[in-house]
């Protein structure tokens, strides 16, 4: 549930650069894109797009964390 109690500082459409305002459970800008928000936390980048980008960066550089 968005807590609306404490606004978000504004923010805005990452496509546009139009602000964003509330919608229910997302947060949604003037030309029709939206964004979730997840324990109060408004997630620009699909879940699925996230976990695949961290494992090809973990992969990649896998050796420097050991020696670092």
């Amino acid at each position: 549930m968005l807590d609306t109690s404490a606004p978000f500082p504004p923010l805005t459409c990452p496509v546009h650069g139009v602000p964003l305002t509330h919608s229910g459970e997302s947060l949604v800008c003037s030309h029709g894109h939206g964004y979730s928000v997840v324990d109060g936390i408004p997630r620009f980048v699909p879940r699925d797009t996230y976990a695949a980008a961290f494992g090809a960066q973990w992969k990649h550089y896998r050796c420097l964390l050991y020696t670092s």
